[in-house]
């Protein structure tokens, strides 16, 4: 790889660029964390001309690495000043590819790169991620070079980590010298370009060219996303660190209490030894080592005073270490990042904040005054999720279970009321704008009733209103809503739609309905006798799988799973189908309202829903036309969506009634 040391080198490299139908990128940092304090040092570029491969690398902020060194910038830095005339070489280049490539743009746009609206972005990891058999596979550039390339040309990576850890220099590339990176540089490059050419052949092979198009295009839109960023209440984050930290002291000296001894209560054997003490003993076991677990599941099963003053603690310190604290950290907006590539379904991940995990729970620090009902609720419904036989629970659970990953059933987020605490109250929107949810309503389950084609089914399916599990529960055990015995039922239809979708066995479906594995299977039976096309749909699946070991979703997206996983294959078509229908509006959303333009844009995804950021002065042109795209049918079945209010925040909702333009 070429180093360039002048500005003159660089001027003559730029030339060349601007000419590159595609050019690969790769950044070196001084860390990981585009969105706060880190920044590039350096910056590789390549492409190929016939068998050979061209590269080059400019660095920028390079520092002396040496030990008994102030860490100065080396000499052969190249200025900063120079940046944009390569950012307009960049601006002419069609396609511009990155392994992870939006973690190269975040680090560019420090320095004023802005990719263009309709700039191609390839993402090359996101290929990887559709051919990869593979749930598990190592998705780093050094692991599918090894598997794809070889061993040997994934050596240069091993090699240069271990110079960097030998001279304790791993968190900071910038002190490594230039032409140890150079040549590192230079492999990432060449070697994320020769796999998406071996990508893109199994992609024209496998015949999901429509799927990887499209995940360009969300690619971009996802990144504009993240360069936008969410905003939040910086104030309401500092009035809750002390609250939370004060509440985290209480429930410490309630636990030592009601144990009479003191101990670290984050170590779980030593929490082992004192509920041992007390006479409590674990109903489960971890599944890596066989010892006592004393997690969320086991807890709940146990009917004590300490067990739910253990959940409190937990998700009261989990509240401050994760969210409140954290979030103190960014400047004026967040910045998560959206991966395309995260799951083998097609379905988006998020992380440095996951906002597609961020609860709706709503917890209150003023203690336990948690209603009977509103407890009942939350016992059965982290009962079901927990996979334990909820039977007891004591009043001192509560305050645990609010704080357990389920949503506070019966409850509404009161701003008002200083002892409540809810993360979504963090997020909010930018001075003169609405947050605007879109939701598709019960979106799995009319995927999943597009897949089985029963008519009748789908005819009442174009009811926005419908509601799935209670027309499975009045069709299969002929109650309705006056009945004694109607919820009880409605919970069992959804325990048994969603289990179908997601392959649960029967004896989960039994715990998540309280009933013995007999019963379970009694309405299981019940249920395919009136929806008999569902277990026909199931059964095709389960037997494509095991003949062939692979099926695809609606839109060609393929899924390799072994026969003996054969039973996830519902889940993945239907996720999957799910997945990609919703990133498809995403684009043609966004597609949209850069046509018009419009300043309204997209903020984060999660799932089913995604929430836009809207100017007053657009909401009533706006609201009904993403109404209308959001709705514009993918699949035969009708995805009708529901449309909120978030106001002041992401925690308060409020559902408006809109006419799709």
């Amino acid at each position: 790889m070429a180093v360039i040391k002048t500005a003159v080198e660089l001027q003559e490299l730029l030339v060349e660029v601007a000419q590159q139908p595609r050019v690969v990128i790769d950044t070196e940092t001084t860390g990981l964390e585009p969105w706060k304090q880190d920044r590039l040092c350096g910056i590789g570029l390549a492409w190929h001309e016939g068998e050979d491969l061209k590269s080059y690398y400019i660095p920028y902020r390079h520092r002396n690495g040496a030990k008994d060194s102030e860490h100065e910038l080396v000499a052969e830095n190249l200025e900063l000043v120079t940046l944009p005339a390569l950012w307009e070489a960049f601006d002419k280049v069609p396609k511009l590819i990155g392994w992870n490539l939006k973690f190269d743009l975040a680090m560019m746009w420090q320095d004023g790169f802005r990719p263009r609206e309709d700039h191609q972005l390839i993402d090359v990891i996101v290929a990887a991620r559709m051919c990869n058999k593979d749930k598990y596979s190592d998705l780093s550039l050094k692991g599918q070079t090894a598997m794809l390339l070889g061993e040997d040309k994934a050596a240069y990576d091993a090699e240069f980590k271990a110079y960097l850890r030998k001279n304790k220099w791993s968190k900071h590339f910038d002190y490594a010298p230039i032409d140890k990176i150079a040549p590192y540089c230079e492999d990432d490059c060449g070697y994320a370009e020769d796999l998406l050419d071996i990508y893109e052949q199994r992609i024209e092979d496998t015949n999901q060219v429509y799927i990887w198009e499209q995940e360009q295009e969300l690619t971009r839109t996802l990144w504009e996303m993240e360069s936008l960023g969410i905003a939040y209440d910086k104030e309401y984050a500092e009035s809750k660190v002390g609250p939370l930290g004060e509440r985290i002291k209480e429930l410490e000296q309630d636990i030592y209490r009601e144990t009479d001894t003191t101990f670290n209560i984050g170590s779980s054997k030593q929490l082992g030894d004192v509920m041992a003490n007390l006479g409590l003993k674990s109903t489960v076991k971890s599944i890596k080592t066989g010892a006592p677990s004393w997690g969320v599941g086991a807890m709940m099963a146990i009917d004590h005073p300490v067990a739910g003053l253990i959940l409190e603690y937990r998700g009261t310190k989990k509240l401050l270490n994760s969210y409140f604290e954290p979030i103190l950290e960014w400047p004026g907006a967040v910045h998560p990042s959206f991966k395309n590539w995260g799951t083998v379904t097609g379905r988006l991940a998020c992380s440095d904040p996951n906002l597609q995990n961020v609860a709706k729970n709503i917890s209150n620090l003023s203690g336990n005054d948690t209603s009977d009902e509103v407890l009942a609720a939350l016992s059965a419904a982290m009962g079901a999720k927990e996979g334990v036989d909820m039977t007891k629970v004591g009043g001192s659970m509560a305050g645990g279970l609010t704080y357990g990953g389920t949503k506070a059933i019966g409850s509404k987020f009161d701003n008002a009321n200083d002892a409540l605490v809810s993360v979504r109250r963090l997020y909010i929107p930018r001075e003169g704008c609405r947050m605007v949810l879109i939701d598709y309503s019960q979106m799995e389950m009319r995927v999943f009733s597009d897949y089985i084609k029963d008519e009748g089914l789908s005819a009442l399916l174009e009811d926005p209103k419908f509601d799935f599990h209670s027309h499975v529960a009045k069709t299969v055990w002929s109650v309705d809503e006056s009945s004694d015995l109607w919820a009880f039922y409605r919970t069992l239809a959804k325990a048994i739609n969603f289990g179908l979708i997601y392959g649960i066995g029967m004896k989960k479906l039994a715990s998540q309905i309280q009933k013995t594995l007999e019963e379970a299977k009694t309405y299981k039976a019940e249920y395919f006798s009136r929806f008999p096309k569902a277990y026909t749909f199931i059964d095709l699946v389960c037997k494509t799988v095991e003949v062939r070991g692979w099926i695809k979703n609606r839109f060609g997206r393929r899924y390799w799973i072994d026969p003996d996983r054969a039973y996830i294959g519902v889940n993945y078509l239907v996720q999957g189908s799910s997945a990609d229908i919703v990133k498809n509006r995403m684009v043609a959303a966004r597609d949209w309202l850069l046509e018009n333009g419009l300043k309204t844009r997209m903020l984060v995804q999660v799932h089913d829903e995604i929430i836009f950021e809207v100017p007053y002065e657009e909401e009533e042109f706006v609201i009904p036309e993403l109404k209308r795209i959001m709705e514009e049918r993918q699949i035969g079945t009708f995805l009708p969506v529901e449309v909120s209010i978030g106001e002041p925040s992401w925690a308060e909702p409020r559902k408006i009634e809109v006419i799709a333009a």
